[in-house]
């Protein structure tokens, strides 16, 4: 999954965000089909690139 980071907001906060959300879609998922099995969800951050817009 690529994100597009906005002025004012963190890469953490982005990330934890990410985390929260996949793990939230991915344990909904397991429910529907009766699997109650733990799950562990890693973010990693693989770089950030500066974009200059001619203006």
């Amino acid at each position: 999954m690529r994100c597009v980071l906005t002025e004012g907001r963190r890469v953490l906060d982005i990330a934890r965000n990410v985390h929260d959300r996949v793990s939230a879609a991915v344990v909904a998922h397991l429910a529907t089909h009766g699997v109650a099995e733990p799950v562990t969800v890693a973010v990693t951050v693989t770089g950030i690139a500066v974009r200059s817009d001619a203006a």
